[in-house]
């Protein structure tokens, strides 16, 4: 186990080392010979074995680097425990005992290839789909993206504690969202935006119709597990977050097994609360099904970061955030 000890010093209890809490050094202890024998001399990986890349030594350095601010933006309280499941090594990070993260893979230069409807793994990256000015307030989301009255664009999918509401005009849905903003009520709305510019592993051959939206959300509000469809089919979604952050729970298609995943511990009734809390043997579960559990976030410095879920996979995505702003896209 490693462990975050002060803003300054970082302890590998594996190891029993200090270093200075900087990522170029954690990075080269957790790659270094000591810490590999230390951990039983076994190689961290994940699942099936990926086709390796062939990055530039400068693309290579910067992935590195991004899993390792991925890994240590966290805070004072964060962890990292190695847990050995299988033959090989997974690394848990944990902010606090019962909010553990399993990461997907990181892709500094994802292709289409990545996103082919045969390639069923999640990523995340930071090649992402941008917009003109990602709205950072209700206020300038409401100017740049809820004001086409007497335009044809479709009125806003919006969900107000919970509850979807039937929004009849634009102006119906400012007024809907400002009330809940007012009154402290959590919201989540959707709206189409036609100048999205998708990152280049886009196949713009796959797209789908009404499903460029901006995302936007106050407080802890979600929709439940679910799969993106579009006409009852399985669509691929990626999204890239500006604002906020997210809690993700990922789940590989499985089929009807799905309904029985969470035992005591949740259901997909919309009733249910995300897990925040797992509990080890759901965490477990997740682990065994090739799933993932993390918070997806903008980096320290305010670099947004995007995540792609392939075709069928199972998500469930709660704000935890005051306000959170994402760009999302399906094929």
């Amino acid at each position: 186990n490693s462990l975050l000890k002060d803003e300054s010093t970082f302890l590998c209890e594996a190891c029993n080392i200090t270093m200075a809490n900087n990522p170029k050094t954690v990075k080269q202890h957790l790659k270094s010979l000591t810490h590999k024998k230390a951990l039983g001399g076994q190689k961290p990986g994940r699942g099936k074995k990926q086709k390796k890349r062939h990055l530039s030594s400068e693309e290579e350095e910067e992935e590195e680097e991004l899993e390792v601010i991925l890994r240590t933006q966290i805070g004072n309280n964060i962890k990292i425990s190695p847990l050995v499941h299988e033959g090989f090594i997974d690394d848990i990070f944990v902010r606090d005992p019962s909010r553990p993260s399993i990461l997907p893979r990181i892709i500094h230069s994802p292709t289409r290839r990545d996103t082919k409807p045969d390639q069923l793994i999640p990523f995340i990256t930071l090649d992402g789909a941008s917009i003109p000015e990602p709205p950072a307030s209700l206020e300038r989301a409401c100017e740049l993206y809820l004001s086409h009255d007497g335009q044809k664009e479709r009125v806003p999918n919006i969900d107000i504690n919970g509850v979807r509401l039937e929004i009849s005009s634009w102006k119906h849905a400012r007024a809907a969202l400002h009330e809940a903003d007012e009154n402290g009520v959590k919201f989540w709305a959707t709206s189409i935006v036609p100048d999205i510019e998708h990152p280049k592993w886009y196949d713009p051959k796959r797209f789908v119709p009404t499903y460029d939206q901006v995302i936007i959300a106050n407080g802890s509000a979600g929709i439940g597990l679910h799969i993106d469809t579009y006409k009852g089919k399985p669509v691929a979604t990626y999204l890239t977050i500006y604002h906020g952050m997210k809690h993700v729970l990922l789940l590989p298609p499985n089929g009807s097994e799905i309904n029985d995943f969470f035992g005591d511990d949740s259901s997909l009734s919309k009733t249910k609360p995300f897990p925040l809390h797992p509990s080890p043997e759901l965490i477990e579960r997740i682990k065994e099904a090739n799933g993932y559990y993390f918070d997806l976030a903008p980096l320290p410095d305010g670099t947004p970061l995007t995540m792609f879920m392939p075709l069928g996979w199972h998500h469930w995505i709660l704000s935890a955030s005051p306000w959170t702003c994402l760009v999302s896209a399906s094929m």
